[in-house]
Order: C-alpha cells, then sequence, then structure tokens
C-alpha cells in the first residue's frame, strides 16, 4: 500500500508517468513522452531504468511489443520494508526529475 501511494504520488507531479498498474508486489509504471500521454516514452523508459539502476535500485523493463518497451517493471521481494518502499521511490522521483532536466 505504500508504495502504491507513493508511485501514485509521483504519477501526480510527473507528466512523463502516464498510468501506474499494479496488484500485491508487482507494479508497472508507464513512462510516456514528456507532456504527451498517448506516445509511449521508449527511450525515457530505458534512460529511467539505467539511471534507477545508478542510484542503487533494479527495476525491469517491459511493453507491449518490442517497440514499445516504456514500462517500469516493478517485482520487489516478499522481505520489501518501508524503508526499501522509500529508497525505491526516493531513486525514481529523483530519476523522473533528472529526466525533466534532460529534456528527455
Amino acid at each position: 500500500l505504500l508504495l502504491a501511494k507513493g508511485l501514485e504520488q509521483l504519477a501526480a507531479r510527473h507528466d512523463s508517468i502516464g498510468e501506474v498498474r499494479g496488484l500485491g508486489f508487482l507494479y508497472g509504471v508507464e513512462i510516456c513522452r514528456r507532456g504527451r500521454r498517448d506516445e509511449a516514452g521508449s527511450q525515457e523508459a530505458r534512460w529511467l531504468l539505467n539511471e534507477i539502476f545508478r542510484r542503487g535500485v533494479l527495476v525491469g523493463l517491459t511493453g507491449p511489443n518490442r517497440n514499445a518497451m516504456n514500462i517500469l517493471k516493478i517485482r520487489p521481494p516478499m522481505t520489501f520494508s518501508a524503508a526499501n518502499a522509500d529508497q525505491l521511490l526516493t531513486a525514481l522521483g529523483e530519476s523522473l526529475s533528472a529526466l525533466e532536466r534532460q529534456g528527455l
């Protein structure tokens, strides 16, 4: 619940997030071209994936097809704590802000 609320708060602050989907311990954060929720942000998602990794958090990348790999796949372990959720949300938030500064 903490992770879901945090992801929704990030989506409200960053227009690069199109939609947050999830159930249980599996979440998908759809990345769109900035300001264009109808266009998949594949390049932006790849950039975010690497930036989040640089900040010490592992997430995956998926999508509806090979040309639209624009969904950050979050599958935390069962031992995921509130501190881990904070770490993930901080890394994602900082990465989204960096993405916006890059102009991607």
